[in-house]
C-alpha cells in the first residue's frame, strides 16, 4: 500500500499543489474486508475528491464537481485490476 500511495504522490503531487490536500489513515481493518485505509483528500474550487488505499490493494477514486453538483469519477479498483486507465482519467480531472 505504502508504494502505491508513494507512486501516486510522485504523479500527482505536482498538479495537486493547487489542491488543499490531507491525508488520513484509518485501522478499522476489523470491521472493513479491504483492511486498513489511508484516504487522500483533495479540495480545489469547484472540485473536491479522494483516493483510497487499502491495505488489501484495493484503490477506490472519486471525484465531486459542486457547480453541476455531479460525481464525475468514481471507480473500485480491485488487487488484480490494471490502475493505468483510472489514473490516466484522473489526471486529466484534476
Amino acid at each position: 500500500m505504502k508504494e502505491k500511495i508513494n507512486c501516486f504522490m510522485s504523479r500527482f503531487s505536482s498538479k495537486l499543489n493547487k489542491y488543499k490536500v490531507n491525508i488520513h489513515t484509518f485501522d478499522n481493518s476489523l470491521n472493513d474486508p479491504f483492511g486498513i485505509l489511508t484516504r487522500i483528500d483533495f479540495e480545489y474550487k469547484n472540485i473536491e475528491g479522494y483516493v483510497s488505499f487499502y491495505s488489501k490493494g484495493v484503490i477506490n477514486i472519486e471525484i465531486f464537481d459542486y457547480n453541476t453538483g455531479s460525481i464525475i469519477f468514481n471507480t473500485l479498483l480491485m488487487p488484480e485490476d490494471d490502475s493505468t486507465e483510472a489514473f490516466n482519467q484522473f489526471d486529466k480531472l484534476i
